[in-house]
């Protein structure tokens, strides 16, 4: 839900969140969310910054843009594909 300028996320309604660097695709908040630790969680936005698709396929625990295959993982970092860096965390 969104709250002014901040997106709120109830994390404890998206069961996928309780496995570690899982990463979880909110699509219409624009923002991928992934569990970095006990308490932790780290957001990145689904932006390919190769084409600016919505990066929103989930394979294990990597991030793949449907548009031209870019992969990434579970923190950003690129792995794969023409995106010429990570997502923005």
């Amino acid at each position: 839900e969104e709250d002014g300028a901040d997106i709120i996320v109830r994390v404890e309604r998206l069961p996928a969140l309780q496995t570690l660097e899982q990463p979880v695709v909110l699509l219409a908040a624009r923002i991928i969310v992934v569990r970095s630790g006990p308490d932790a969680y780290r957001a990145l936005s689904v932006e390919c910054p190769h084409s600016g698709c919505a990066v929103s396929n989930v394979v294990g625990q990597r991030l793949v843009c449907p548009c031209h295959g870019s992969e990434f993982d579970a923190t950003g970092r690129r792995l794969a594909g023409p995106a010429p860096t990570g997502l923005t965390e």
